[in-house]
Protein backbone atom coordinates (compact mmCIF):
# COMPACT_ATOMS: atom_id res chain seq x y z
CA UNK A 1 0.00 0.00 0.00
CA UNK A 2 2.54 2.63 0.75
CA UNK A 3 4.11 1.70 -2.57
CA UNK A 4 0.98 2.21 -4.04
CA UNK A 5 0.63 5.83 -2.92
CA UNK A 6 4.18 6.63 -3.62
CA UNK A 7 4.20 5.74 -7.12
CA UNK A 8 0.37 7.65 -7.79
CA UNK A 9 1.55 10.94 -6.39
CA UNK A 10 -0.13 13.36 -7.80
CA UNK A 11 1.64 17.15 -8.03
CA UNK A 12 -0.22 19.04 -6.08
CA UNK A 13 -0.45 16.31 -2.82
CA UNK A 14 3.21 15.61 -2.67
CA UNK A 15 3.84 15.48 0.92
CA UNK A 16 7.45 15.81 2.45
CA UNK A 17 7.00 15.24 6.24
CA UNK A 18 6.84 11.40 5.41
CA UNK A 19 10.59 11.34 5.44
CA UNK A 20 11.07 12.32 9.04
CA UNK A 21 8.81 10.03 9.99
CA UNK A 22 10.47 7.74 8.10
CA UNK A 23 13.71 8.30 9.78
CA UNK A 24 12.18 7.83 12.97
CA UNK A 25 10.54 4.60 11.99
CA UNK A 26 14.34 3.41 11.06
CA UNK A 27 15.79 4.45 14.45
CA UNK A 28 13.52 2.73 15.82
CA UNK A 29 14.52 -0.48 13.83
CA UNK A 30 17.90 -0.20 14.52
CA UNK A 31 17.98 0.80 18.28
CA UNK A 32 19.12 -1.37 20.88
CA UNK A 33 17.18 -4.01 22.77
CA UNK A 34 16.75 -3.29 25.92
CA UNK A 35 17.79 -5.88 29.22
CA UNK A 36 16.89 -6.05 32.30
CA UNK A 37 19.10 -7.70 34.48
CA UNK A 38 19.29 -11.07 32.61
CA UNK A 39 16.23 -10.62 31.00
CA UNK A 40 16.19 -9.20 27.51
CA UNK A 41 13.82 -8.43 24.66
CA UNK A 42 13.90 -8.90 21.10
CA UNK A 43 10.56 -8.12 19.77
CA UNK A 44 11.53 -4.83 19.58
CA UNK A 45 10.59 -4.49 16.01
CA UNK A 46 7.06 -4.55 16.90
CA UNK A 47 7.89 -0.44 17.61
CA UNK A 48 8.84 -0.28 13.79
CA UNK A 49 6.04 -1.79 12.55
CA UNK A 50 3.93 0.90 15.09
CA UNK A 51 5.87 3.60 13.14
CA UNK A 52 4.62 2.41 9.84
CA UNK A 53 1.29 2.48 10.71
CA UNK A 54 1.83 5.89 11.52
CA UNK A 55 3.41 6.72 8.13
CA UNK A 56 0.73 5.02 6.25
CA UNK A 57 -2.00 7.16 7.81
CA UNK A 58 0.56 9.71 6.94
CA UNK A 59 0.68 9.20 3.70
CA UNK A 60 -2.98 7.91 3.00
CA UNK A 61 -4.64 10.97 4.36
CA UNK A 62 -2.17 13.18 2.36
CA UNK A 63 -3.04 11.67 -0.99
CA UNK A 64 -6.75 11.30 0.07
CA UNK A 65 -7.87 14.34 1.03
CA UNK A 66 -10.12 16.77 -0.92
CA UNK A 67 -8.89 20.19 -1.97
CA UNK A 68 -9.89 23.08 0.68
CA UNK A 69 -11.47 20.97 3.17
CA UNK A 70 -9.94 23.04 6.23
CA UNK A 71 -13.55 23.39 7.29
CA UNK A 72 -13.98 19.44 7.24
CA UNK A 73 -10.51 18.74 8.96
CA UNK A 74 -11.21 21.12 11.79
CA UNK A 75 -14.83 20.06 12.53
CA UNK A 76 -13.76 16.64 12.80
CA UNK A 77 -10.92 17.70 15.39
CA UNK A 78 -13.24 19.68 17.06
CA UNK A 79 -15.47 17.17 17.73
CA UNK A 80 -12.36 14.53 18.65
CA UNK A 81 -11.94 17.22 21.25
CA UNK A 82 -15.36 17.48 22.81
CA UNK A 83 -15.50 13.41 22.52
CA UNK A 84 -12.69 12.42 24.66
CA UNK A 85 -14.03 15.21 27.15
CA UNK A 86 -17.24 13.34 27.37
CA UNK A 87 -15.41 10.18 27.99
CA UNK A 88 -13.60 11.43 30.84
CA UNK A 89 -16.85 13.43 32.22
CA UNK A 90 -17.95 9.63 31.73
CA UNK A 91 -16.08 8.31 33.87
CA UNK A 92 -16.90 10.59 37.28
CA UNK A 93 -20.32 9.51 36.35
CA UNK A 94 -19.75 6.30 36.24
CA UNK A 95 -17.42 6.69 39.95
CA UNK A 96 -20.73 9.06 41.31
CA UNK A 97 -22.94 6.30 40.37
CA UNK A 98 -21.08 2.83 41.43
CA UNK A 99 -18.45 4.19 43.94
CA UNK A 100 -19.19 7.58 45.25
CA UNK A 101 -16.65 7.05 48.24
CA UNK A 102 -14.27 7.37 45.53
CA UNK A 103 -15.38 10.44 43.42
CA UNK A 104 -13.37 13.17 42.70
CA UNK A 105 -10.85 11.48 44.57
CA UNK A 106 -9.20 9.21 41.75
CA UNK A 107 -7.90 10.18 38.57
CA UNK A 108 -9.79 8.97 35.30
CA UNK A 109 -8.64 6.40 33.51
CA UNK A 110 -10.13 5.25 30.13
CA UNK A 111 -9.91 2.17 27.74
CA UNK A 112 -7.57 3.93 25.42
CA UNK A 113 -5.11 5.54 28.03
CA UNK A 114 -4.92 7.62 31.14
CA UNK A 115 -6.25 11.39 31.76
CA UNK A 116 -2.80 12.41 30.78
CA UNK A 117 -3.35 10.97 27.22
CA UNK A 118 -6.65 12.50 26.86
CA UNK A 119 -5.00 15.57 27.87
CA UNK A 120 -2.81 15.31 25.35
CA UNK A 121 -5.42 14.60 22.53
CA UNK A 122 -7.99 17.13 23.85
CA UNK A 123 -4.87 19.92 22.89
CA UNK A 124 -3.80 18.50 19.65
CA UNK A 125 -8.07 19.61 19.02
CA UNK A 126 -9.83 21.79 20.37
CA UNK A 127 -7.65 25.16 18.73
CA UNK A 128 -9.38 23.96 15.44
CA UNK A 129 -13.15 25.67 16.83
CA UNK A 130 -11.66 29.11 16.71
CA UNK A 131 -11.11 28.67 13.19
CA UNK A 132 -14.24 27.29 12.31
CA UNK A 133 -16.21 30.35 14.29
CA UNK A 134 -14.08 32.94 12.67
CA UNK A 135 -15.42 31.53 8.97
CA UNK A 136 -18.81 31.39 9.94
CA UNK A 137 -18.99 32.93 13.74
CA UNK A 138 -21.52 30.42 15.87
CA UNK A 139 -21.52 30.81 19.71
CA UNK A 140 -21.72 26.59 19.45
CA UNK A 141 -18.14 26.51 18.11
CA UNK A 142 -16.52 28.12 20.83
CA UNK A 143 -18.82 26.65 23.36
CA UNK A 144 -17.93 23.50 22.18
CA UNK A 145 -13.70 24.71 22.47
CA UNK A 146 -14.94 25.55 26.44
CA UNK A 147 -16.58 22.35 26.75
CA UNK A 148 -12.92 20.96 25.25
CA UNK A 149 -11.02 23.21 27.82
CA UNK A 150 -12.63 21.77 30.95
CA UNK A 151 -11.94 18.06 29.82
CA UNK A 152 -8.40 18.81 30.28
CA UNK A 153 -9.76 19.94 33.49
CA UNK A 154 -11.14 17.40 34.41
CA UNK A 155 -8.92 14.81 33.14
CA UNK A 156 -6.32 16.40 36.63
CA UNK A 157 -3.37 16.02 34.20
CA UNK A 158 -1.38 19.06 36.07
CA UNK A 159 1.01 19.42 32.78
CA UNK A 160 -2.20 19.50 30.39
CA UNK A 161 -4.23 21.98 32.35
CA UNK A 162 -1.12 24.23 31.92
CA UNK A 163 -0.71 23.72 28.62
CA UNK A 164 -4.64 23.81 28.34
CA UNK A 165 -4.44 27.16 29.54
CA UNK A 166 -1.78 28.31 27.09
CA UNK A 167 -3.03 27.15 24.47
CA UNK A 168 -6.93 28.80 25.24
CA UNK A 169 -4.59 31.92 26.06
CA UNK A 170 -3.00 31.78 22.74
CA UNK A 171 -6.28 30.39 20.66
CA UNK A 172 -8.57 33.32 21.78
CA UNK A 173 -5.79 36.27 21.12
CA UNK A 174 -5.19 34.93 17.43
CA UNK A 175 -9.23 34.16 17.18
CA UNK A 176 -9.58 37.99 18.03
CA UNK A 177 -6.63 39.32 15.97
CA UNK A 178 -8.44 37.72 12.89
CA UNK A 179 -11.96 38.52 13.57
CA UNK A 180 -13.53 41.41 11.36
CA UNK A 181 -16.82 42.05 13.84
CA UNK A 182 -14.70 42.39 16.81
CA UNK A 183 -17.96 43.74 19.12
CA UNK A 184 -19.53 40.30 18.07
CA UNK A 185 -16.96 38.54 19.26
CA UNK A 186 -16.50 39.77 22.56
CA UNK A 187 -20.30 39.42 23.37
CA UNK A 188 -20.25 35.49 22.38
CA UNK A 189 -16.47 34.82 24.19
CA UNK A 190 -17.27 36.34 27.58
CA UNK A 191 -20.83 35.43 26.96
CA UNK A 192 -19.39 31.49 26.79
CA UNK A 193 -16.98 32.23 29.41
CA UNK A 194 -19.48 34.05 31.70
CA UNK A 195 -21.75 31.01 31.18
CA UNK A 196 -19.18 28.31 32.31
CA UNK A 197 -18.54 30.65 35.30
CA UNK A 198 -21.69 30.82 36.05
CA UNK A 199 -22.35 27.17 36.21
CA UNK A 200 -19.14 26.41 38.26
CA UNK A 201 -20.12 28.98 40.74
CA UNK A 202 -23.79 27.15 40.96
CA UNK A 203 -22.46 23.79 41.61
CA UNK A 204 -19.08 24.54 43.42
CA UNK A 205 -19.78 23.31 46.28
CA UNK A 206 -20.54 20.12 45.01
CA UNK A 207 -17.51 20.94 43.13
CA UNK A 208 -15.72 21.25 45.72
CA UNK A 209 -13.90 17.89 46.33
CA UNK A 210 -12.40 18.08 42.83
CA UNK A 211 -11.43 21.61 42.86
CA UNK A 212 -9.48 20.55 46.31
CA UNK A 213 -7.74 17.43 44.35
CA UNK A 214 -6.84 19.50 41.48
CA UNK A 215 -5.32 21.64 43.79
CA UNK A 216 -3.57 19.59 45.98
CA UNK A 217 -1.56 18.09 42.96
CA UNK A 218 -0.67 21.25 42.41
CA UNK A 219 0.62 22.77 46.13
CA UNK A 220 1.58 19.22 47.46
CA UNK A 221 4.66 19.92 49.33
CA UNK A 222 7.66 17.83 49.23
CA UNK A 223 11.34 18.20 47.17
CA UNK A 224 11.33 18.88 43.30
CA UNK A 225 11.13 14.75 42.65
CA UNK A 226 8.13 14.50 44.47
CA UNK A 227 6.22 16.93 43.25
CA UNK A 228 7.17 16.27 39.92
CA UNK A 229 5.92 12.15 40.16
CA UNK A 230 9.54 10.71 40.54
CA UNK A 231 10.22 12.51 37.35
CA UNK A 232 13.87 13.79 38.58
CA UNK A 233 15.19 10.36 39.44
CA UNK A 234 13.20 9.01 36.02
CA UNK A 235 15.55 12.16 34.12
CA UNK A 236 18.62 11.10 35.54
CA UNK A 237 18.00 7.95 35.04
CA UNK A 238 17.54 8.17 31.64
CA UNK A 239 20.48 10.11 30.84
CA UNK A 240 22.44 7.69 33.21
CA UNK A 241 20.93 5.33 30.12
CA UNK A 242 22.01 7.21 27.53
CA UNK A 243 25.76 7.71 28.69
CA UNK A 244 25.52 3.65 28.31
CA UNK A 245 24.41 2.95 25.12
CA UNK A 246 24.99 6.66 23.42
CA UNK A 247 24.93 5.57 20.07
CA UNK A 248 21.52 3.37 18.93
CA UNK A 249 20.09 3.67 22.91
CA UNK A 250 18.49 0.67 24.29
CA UNK A 251 15.59 0.08 22.25
CA UNK A 252 12.03 2.10 21.61
CA UNK A 253 8.87 1.55 23.96
CA UNK A 254 6.04 2.51 21.78
CA UNK A 255 4.67 -1.20 21.56
CA UNK A 256 2.51 -2.15 24.59
CA UNK A 257 3.52 -6.37 24.19
CA UNK A 258 7.16 -5.57 26.19
CA UNK A 259 7.71 -7.15 29.45
CA UNK A 260 10.32 -4.81 30.18
CA UNK A 261 9.28 -0.55 29.61
CA UNK A 262 11.94 2.22 30.09
CA UNK A 263 9.58 5.12 30.43
CA UNK A 264 11.10 8.39 31.23
CA UNK A 265 8.07 10.64 30.57
CA UNK A 266 9.75 12.62 28.26
CA UNK A 267 9.46 12.90 24.85
CA UNK A 268 13.59 13.96 24.60
CA UNK A 269 14.32 11.80 27.77
CA UNK A 270 12.68 9.02 26.45
CA UNK A 271 14.32 9.45 22.91
CA UNK A 272 18.02 10.15 24.42
CA UNK A 273 17.63 6.66 25.84
CA UNK A 274 15.65 4.61 23.63
CA UNK A 275 17.19 5.57 20.00
CA UNK A 276 20.82 7.25 20.89
CA UNK A 277 22.65 10.13 19.48
CA UNK A 278 21.38 8.86 16.18
CA UNK A 279 17.82 8.48 16.81
CA UNK A 280 18.10 12.08 18.45
CA UNK A 281 19.59 13.34 15.50
CA UNK A 282 16.43 11.88 12.85
CA UNK A 283 13.98 12.92 15.53
CA UNK A 284 15.74 16.40 15.15
CA UNK A 285 14.76 16.75 11.05
CA UNK A 286 11.19 15.70 11.85
CA UNK A 287 11.13 18.26 14.20
CA UNK A 288 12.56 21.13 11.66
CA UNK A 289 10.67 19.59 8.96
CA UNK A 290 7.37 20.38 10.92
CA UNK A 291 7.95 23.42 11.91
CA UNK A 292 9.09 24.48 8.91
CA UNK A 293 5.94 23.81 7.84
CA UNK A 294 4.74 26.65 10.07
CA UNK A 295 7.12 29.39 9.50
CA UNK A 296 6.41 29.13 5.65
CA UNK A 297 2.79 29.31 5.92
CA UNK A 298 2.47 31.28 9.27
CA UNK A 299 -0.13 34.08 7.76
CA UNK A 300 -2.62 31.14 7.12
CA UNK A 301 -5.12 31.12 9.88
CA UNK A 302 -5.81 27.28 9.51
CA UNK A 303 -2.19 26.31 10.18
CA UNK A 304 -1.61 28.34 13.00
CA UNK A 305 -4.48 27.29 15.37
CA UNK A 306 -3.84 23.47 13.88
CA UNK A 307 -0.29 24.71 15.50
CA UNK A 308 -1.50 25.88 18.09
CA UNK A 309 -2.76 22.50 19.27
CA UNK A 310 0.49 21.13 18.09
CA UNK A 311 2.78 23.23 20.08
CA UNK A 312 1.10 22.84 23.20
CA UNK A 313 0.89 19.09 23.11
CA UNK A 314 4.44 19.05 22.10
CA UNK A 315 5.29 21.65 25.28
CA UNK A 316 4.07 18.78 27.39
CA UNK A 317 5.95 16.52 25.76
CA UNK A 318 9.10 17.92 28.16
CA UNK A 319 7.77 16.12 30.91
CA UNK A 320 5.53 13.62 29.40
CA UNK A 321 5.40 11.23 26.22
CA UNK A 322 4.17 12.78 22.90
CA UNK A 323 5.93 10.59 20.47
CA UNK A 324 5.73 7.34 22.13
CA UNK A 325 1.97 8.03 22.89
CA UNK A 326 0.18 5.81 20.03
CA UNK A 327 -2.92 7.27 19.91
CA UNK A 328 -1.48 10.97 20.11
CA UNK A 329 1.46 9.92 16.96
CA UNK A 330 -1.35 8.78 14.97
CA UNK A 331 -4.02 11.48 15.43
CA UNK A 332 -0.81 13.92 14.95
CA UNK A 333 -0.13 11.87 11.55
CA UNK A 334 -2.94 12.54 10.03
CA UNK A 335 -3.36 16.21 11.16
CA UNK A 336 0.36 17.04 9.58
CA UNK A 337 -0.65 15.36 6.60
CA UNK A 338 -3.88 17.35 6.05
CA UNK A 339 -1.97 20.79 6.68
CA UNK A 340 0.75 20.24 4.81
CA UNK A 341 -1.19 19.14 1.88
CA UNK A 342 -3.81 22.37 2.24
CA UNK A 343 -1.53 24.99 2.09
CA UNK A 344 -0.08 22.95 -1.22
CA UNK A 345 -3.26 23.22 -2.75
CA UNK A 346 -3.68 26.98 -1.74
CA UNK A 347 -0.35 27.70 -3.07
CA UNK A 348 -1.08 26.10 -6.21
CA UNK A 349 -3.88 27.68 -6.54
CA UNK A 350 -2.82 31.16 -6.54
CA UNK A 351 0.11 29.71 -9.06
CA UNK A 352 -2.66 28.73 -11.56
CA UNK A 353 -4.68 31.86 -11.73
Amino acid sequence: LLIFFVIRMKKQNRPSLWIGFALMMVSFAISGVRQDGTIYTSNHFIDTLMMALVIFLFLFFAFTIEKNSKKYICKCLLYLGVYVAIQLFTFYIVLCIKYPEFLFELRPELVWGNGNAAALVILLAFPAGAYLYIDKPKFYYLFLTRIAFIGVLVSTSRGGILAGILAVILTDIFARINMKDHRKYNLVYFGSIAFILSLTVLCFEDLRPFIDFISDRFFKGGDLNDYSSGRIDLYIEAINVFLKNPITGIGTALAVKYDVTPWFHSTIFDTLASTGIIGTVMFGVHMFQKYRLLLKNRKDSFVVFVFIGIICSGLYGLIDVTYYNLIWLMIFAIIIASVEVQTKVETLTVLNK
